[in-house]
């Protein structure tokens, strides 16, 4: 499965005992053949971007890039498209020639297709309730806020009120209390979105 939005690295070995010439080509299509996600160069000695006048996207070996004895690898990326694009699949073929000016001897291969399905992408769950060390703390003092902790959030975001100081990316927060009284929220993130905020009135005390 792929994730919206994410790269990936990707290999193709091509292998051929008593070959020294390889070469690859592989495209990243939908089910109605349209390029679907990008192919990136990381290796430009042995990589280039081909674009065929069918418009699609190719990723194949440089003019002698693939000179090497019985196999060779090729290293790329990918980036995978938009959430909503659904599933797809990566067309490769393989060559291994012995670097002669003829074809004899030569072999092209076609790889079994590769099929990547998207990945269901979801906001966290709604935060638990806020609980505290203290719903009336005093002017001045530390409170400590938190929620339970949920296993698909990466951050946290605070909202706390005029004057109170503090902050903290994770299910806890230390703060010191200002004057005014207000609501402490939070809401959970992850790589798909903000969940809906938890909020907990709170009142300070004068001392």
């Amino acid at each position: 499965v792929y994730t919206p939005g994410q790269t990936y690295a990707f290999s193709v070995t091509v292998r051929h005992t008593g070959r020294s010439l390889f070469g690859f080509d592989v495209e990243s299509l939908n089910s109605a053949a349209i390029v679907t996600g990008t192919l990136n160069v990381t290796d430009a000695v042995h990589t280039q971007i081909k674009l065929p006048s069918n418009g699609r996207r190719n990723i194949v070996h440089t003019f002698n890039g693939g000179l090497h004895a019985d196999s060779m690898v090729f290293n790329f990326s990918w980036t995978a498209p938009a959430a909503g694009s659904g599933p797809v699949t990566f067309y490769y073929t393989g060559l291994a020639a012995d670097a002669s000016t003829t074809t004899s001897g030569d072999y092209a291969y076609k790889g079994n297709n590769l099929v990547l399905n998207e990945s269901v992408c979801a906001p966290p769950a709604h935060p638990s309730a806020i609980s505290a060390s203290s719903f009336s703390p005093c002017v001045g003092a530390n409170v400590t806020y938190s929620v339970a902790s949920q296993p698909d959030a990466t951050s946290y975001t605070w909202t706390t009120p005029s004057g109170w100081s503090g902050s903290s990316s994770s299910n806890t927060i230390t703060l010191v209390a200002g004057t005014t009284s207000g609501t402490v929220s939070v809401v959970a993130n992850n790589g798909c979105g903000t969940s809906p905020a938890a909020t907990l009135s709170v009142a300070p005390e004068s001392i």
